[in-house]
């Protein structure tokens, strides 16, 4: 059994053991089943895309809180830590935007006696959310460079 206190020790370790890891797996799933605009992935396995995208996408998204507890800093928040980070693409904004849009969603109602889903009209729905390949790929490069040189991007 792994020490999960081995892992997450540092921002660096959750970098490379979870969020990156959870981009590995994702790229290579979309790439087992022939790249992203595969029509087998509407064929059964769009569900299994999805989960990989949006764990990578959730893992992704909370490096810079990582980054800003190990800092121990009280002089700025965790907000203007983010936004102060060097990202000149602005792939830690696209992949908040795409985290907290899958986190706030409504997803919609069951209704028991039909047995039926019922998505909540004119709401924002899980179904509704942007998949975005480009931003993992991205999001992968950013915190690859930074795990090399941290200091270009405001460690």
């Amino acid at each position: 059994m792994i020490d999960n206190v081995i892992v997450l020790r540092s921002a660096d370790r959750y970098i490379t053991w979870v969020a990156l890891e959870n981009c590995v797996e994702y790229f290579i799933l979309v790439q087992c089943i022939g790249g992203n605009n595969n029509p087998m992935i509407q064929k059964g396995q769009e569900l299994l895309v999805f989960r990989r995208y949006i764990n990578a996408i959730e893992s992704l998204n909370n490096i810079p809180d990582y980054i800003y507890a190990e800092k121990k800093t009280k002089d700025i928040s965790p907000d203007d830590f983010r936004k102060n980070l060097a990202d000149p693409d602005k792939v830690i904004p696209k992949v908040a935007k795409i985290a907290n849009a899958y986190k706030h969603c409504i997803r919609g109602s069951w209704d028991k006696k039909m047995n039926l889903f019922e998505p909540i009209a004119g709401a924002l729905n899980a179904r509704d959310i942007a998949y975005d390949h480009a931003v993992v790929c991205d999001a992968f490069r950013f915190w690859s460079g930074y795990l090399k040189n941290p200091k270009e991007y405001g460690k």
